[in-house]
């Protein structure tokens, strides 16, 4: 972000209960200046106006602390010379349009996590937890008579399948027996034009 010897507010929406850790850093402050002309005055307040951290005169720092409320955390930062005030003075529109122009870049991190209490306010309720539980209940059941039903089924398969083989060698062995009775009546048959024909002298 780029700032200026006027104050610049921006703010962060932040859950209750997160961690907020972050650092910020002057653009340019290392580049072989012993005593960099400016410096960053950060202030850090919570949604209900308490000051939470106050940076002065740096050209680098960390902040850090816990949201014991939701909402907007404003962040204050503006530049000084080093025998400058703590606080950003108004001054003439002339002396105003003068500042306006010594702007820095400031590098500004954020880093936002969850703390115990927070998961412990996500954990599920006792209500949560017996619904969850009947609902649970209820895929069991569920299952069951779906296992119930497949059990039938194949029991049923099962005697389908011994029928089809029952039928099948029943249906095998009245073919043989019928391919056995024909085999007979032929022979029988040949056996009787053979017999007639010898008895009228034709063979």
């Amino acid at each position: 972000m780029e700032v200026s010897r006027q104050a610049k507010c921006v703010g962060k929406e932040i859950p209750k209960y997160a961690l907020v850790a972050g650092s910020y850093r002057v653009v340019g402050a290392e580049d072989g200046d012993a005593e960099p002309p400016f410096k960053v005055h950060l202030q850090l307040t919570s949604p209900e106006g308490k000051q939470l951290h106050y940076g002065q005169r740096q050209t680098e720092g960390h902040f850090g602390f816990r949201a014991d409320e939701a909402g907007d955390f404003t962040l204050c930062v503006w530049l000084s010379r080093g025998t400058e005030r703590d606080v950003p003075a108004a001054g003439s529109a002339r002396a105003g349009r003068s500042k306006a122009r010594e702007r820095r870049k400031l590098d500004v991190a954020w880093r936002v996590g969850k703390s115990h209490e927070a998961h412990l306010s996500e954990a599920p309720k006792k209500e949560q937890i017996e619904t969850f539980d009947s609902e649970l209940r209820m895929l069991e059941n569920m299952v069951a008579s779906v296992e119930a039903e497949l059990a039938f089924f194949h029991e049923r398969e099962t005697e389908m399948r011994d029928m089809v083989s029952v039928t099948h060698f029943r249906v095998t062995c009245i073919s043989l027996a019928s391919l056995l009775v024909c085999i007979f009546l032929a022979a029988l048959q040949f056996w009787h034009y053979k017999t007639f024909f010898q008895h009228k002298k034709l063979l």
